[in-house]
């Protein structure tokens, strides 16, 4: 912006006092500069200063200040049109102090309704009034010190042309208006379907509006209010048998009459021109006046009928308007309502002045104005988008609701080696189980797409079959069926030929194409299932056995060298010779036990050696006593002496050849139970397993005879004797002393 300052060639400092209560800039040439309020001082010139607030548009004025101080007071005045929002250009306005005379402010309204008046000096109560097309609007008297707008509003005054019976009549008719005292009459405007609309600048007192309808014009108030309807509304005109031709008004013209016209009010003539006869009457607004009897009648009774839509305006159903009282009016609401993609409404129910109804359609008996409703609820389309299985959820969903995307299963295999793996759900939806996603919530339209991969089947064999180790694989795959694995599509996959005993690897081969002879590893790319084999030949691999003693015995077979296939097992049995006996063998030098036979598995080169060494002198035995002679019931304890042999020994104590159960120790004590010849001997077995057995000892045993025990005196023969006599003497004494007591 440029603003040419007037300045002298010494500029003097001049006091600004500004009286505005919004906010106030002036450009100094470079920049916009906030107008410290109410005075300033600023070099003499002239300056563009701007004028504003919060709610209303910015203007500026050029104001020139001189020496030695300027004071103003600045009116804001604005012009707005009915919609309180947008301004109206165009109109004039007058200032003055109350109690003072009338000062025209300069300019027009602009574009946004604005225009400054600028006053000399400080006013603190100040009147303005607005014109515009003749109309003056009441003033407003304020301060403008505290409170510098002044804003007028226009009010929209819509005119309306019904008939007798309420109903809006599709004319076309010329509208005009005019304001009192002299004011002159302007166009209001045309009727489009019996309506017409206008922003007016309302005066005091209010104006008058004109329809002109044919031949008539007819008369209205404006009111006083804000948004105003002037209704224009007609008489009906019925013949009623009296053979009307034509009519017309007090010096106008004649017009054709037709039974039923529709008339502004005022006075008519109606004339019969075959009977010449005329009639006067006047018509009646809501009126019915029937020209053969001159009578006036009010139009049947009509109610409004409301149809509507909750939300509103989502779609028009046919049915509203005015209806005779008992028309039976039927609504039908459409269902569903699209709106767009994957975007309807669904009709829930009808209410009728609240009153729920669940049918579609229904009937509403015109009995007095009713508002009937159609509920629709906002529903949204989930699609569910999968290449492979079945899917769910798809369909429609209320809004706000939670839906879920399914499948019915999340692995394909179709059988040729290739089979498709369900991956995770994306678009509007998320999760990686294939039967439910994760929650979706229907705030609009949604899409859930299962992504899936692709698996393709590689099968690793060997030639021959069943080789072991079998070749490796990087990477694993996952388990199929037998000597096969899955791998995602295009995988590359290396496979290593394992050394297999017994074989040497030849070369692989994909799908029945070789890969080239000895190439080992290959890789596999996995654009599809293949089978690849492992080709191995057999070849014989020997071993030798070489066996050897030590003196004292050879083996089966005889010490020597053999050469074996590998893996064959050789049995070599140690033949210990006279006087020897087998000790251990050792294999390449490490001793492997003391089995006389020895199995070999002939996988390496080995060297078997038998270990004998000198058996020693048998064992022998025998028993004390060799002979005894006692009764039943009583003992003899025989003790045993062990020479040669290998100890530790074990001992089995027989009785006529019969083991002796528990008779395992070096010493056995005989207690007879019956008598008889019995023969005692001892078996010993050392620890190399070579047995003796004693000779019998003879034990001769009697039963105790009658009276009294036998001793046996065949050992310490003067003692036996002694105990004899005493048993012999006491067993006397005791007869003695039987006898005499029988006898008394």
């Amino acid at each position: 912006m440029s603003v040419e300052n007037v300045e002298a060639e010494d500029p003097l400092m001049v006091n600004v006092t500004l009286w505005f209560s919004g906010a106030i800039e002036y450009f100094d040439g470079i920049e916009w500069q906030n107008f410290m309020k109410p005075t300033m001082a600023l070099p003499e010139g002239t300056y563009r200063f701007r004028f504003s607030d919060q709610n209303n548009p910015p203007t500026e004025i050029n104001i020139t200040i001189t020496a030695p101080s300027i004071e103003k007071t600045v009116a804001y005045i604005r012009l707005l049109k009915s919609d309180g929002l947008t301004g109206q250009p165009g109109g004039t306005a007058k200032w003055w102090d109350y109690g003072g005379s009338k000062n025209s402010v300069p300019g027009l309204t602009d574009d946004n309704g604005v225009l400054l008046c600028v006053m000399d000096g400080k006013h603190t109560d100040v009147l303005i009034e607005v014109t515009y097309e003749d109309a003056t609007a009441p003033f407003k008297r304020q301060n403008p010190t505290t409170n510098s707008f002044y804003i007028f509003q226009m009010t929209k005054v819509t005119v309306e042309l019904r008939n007798h019976a309420g109903e809006i009549i599709p004319d076309n008719s010329t509208v005009n208006y005019y304001w009192p005292y002299g004011g002159t009459e302007r166009v209001f405007g045309v009727l489009c379907n019996g309506r017409a609309s206008k922003d007016l600048l309302m005066p005091n007192p209010p104006g008058f509006v004109y329809l002109i309808k044919d031949f008539q014009k007819s008369r209205q108030q404006i009111g006083p209010t804000l948004n105003t309807t002037v209704v224009f509304r007609t008489g009906k005109v019925v013949d009623g048998g009296f053979g009307c031709d034509i009519y017309w008004q007090y010096g106008g013209p004649q017009a054709s009459f037709y039974d039923g016209i529709e008339l502004l009010p005022g006075n008519f003539y109606f004339k019969d021109v075959d009977t010449g006869v005329t009639k006067n009457y006047q018509v009646k607004a809501g009126q019915i006046l029937n020209l053969n009897t001159g009578t006036y009648t009010p139009p049947p009774a009509k109610y409004y009928l409301t149809v509507k839509t909750e939300p509103e305006g989502i779609v028009t159903i046919e049915g509203e308007g005015w209806y005779t009282e008992g028309t039976q009016v039927t609504l039908s609401a459409p269902d569903p309502v699209p709106v767009s993609t994957g975007v309807r409404y669904k009709f829930l129910y009808w209410d009728v002045d609240g009153t729920q109804a669940d049918e579609n359609p229904i009937t509403v008996v015109m009995d007095a104005n009713h508002t009937a409703t159609a509920h629709y609820r906002l529903e949204y389309y989930l699609t569910v988008l999968s290449p492979f299985g079945t899917v769910g959820g798809e369909g429609w969903y209320p809004s706000g609701s939670t839906a879920y995307a399914t499948l019915n299963t999340g692995l394909i295999d179709h059988g040729n080696g290739t089979r498709r793996i369900f991956v995770n759900w994306t678009g509007d939806a998320s999760g990686s189980n294939y039967a439910q996603s994760d929650p979706i919530i229907m705030d609009g339209p949604k899409t859930a797409v299962a992504n899936w991969k692709t698996q393709h089947l590689l099968t690793v064999v060997t030639d021959p079959a069943n080789l072991t180790p079998q070749p490796t694989r990087i990477p694993a795959g996952e388990a199929g069926p037998a000597n096969s694995w899955w791998y995602d599509a295009d995988t590359l996959v290396t496979l290593t030929a394992q050394t297999v005993t017994g074989y040497t690897f030849n070369y692989w081969d994909v799908d029945g194409a070789s890969q080239g002879s000895g190439v080992n590893p290959i890789t596999v790319a996995m654009d599809g299932p293949h089978t690849t084999t492992a080709h191995y030949t057999v070849h014989v691999i020997t071993f030798t056995l070489k066996i050897e003693t030590t003196t004292g015995g050879t083996t089966n077979p005889a010490p020597g060298t053999y050469t074996y296939s590998a893996g064959t097992q050789v049995q070599v049995t140690a033949i210990p010779s006279n006087g020897y006996i087998f000790d251990h063998w050792e294999l390449n030098g490490t001793n492997v036990g003391t089995a006389t036979t020895y199995t070999v598995t002939m996988n390496a080169n080995y060297v078997l050696k038998a270990f004998f060494k000198t058996a020693p002198t048998p064992p022998t035995v025998s028993i004390s006593p060799m002979t005894a002679t006692i009764l039943v019931g009583q003992q003899v304890t025989f003790t045993s002496t062990v020479t040669g042999g290998t100890p530790p020994y074990t001992y089995q104590w027989l009785i006529n050849n019969n083991p002796v159960l528990g008779a395992t120790s070096n010493t056995f004590t005989f207690i007879p139970t019956t008598s008889g010849t019995y023969y005692i001997t001892l078996k010993i077995t050392d620890a190399s397993g070579a047995v003796a057995q004693s000779e019998p000892a003879r034990v001769t045993v009697s039963a105790v005879p009658v009276g009294g025990y036998s001793v046996s005196i065949v050992r310490d023969n003067f003692r036996a004797s002694i105990v004899y006599s005493l048993l012999m003497l006491i067993f006397g004494s005791l007869l003695s002393v039987v006898k005499a007591k029988k006898e008394r």
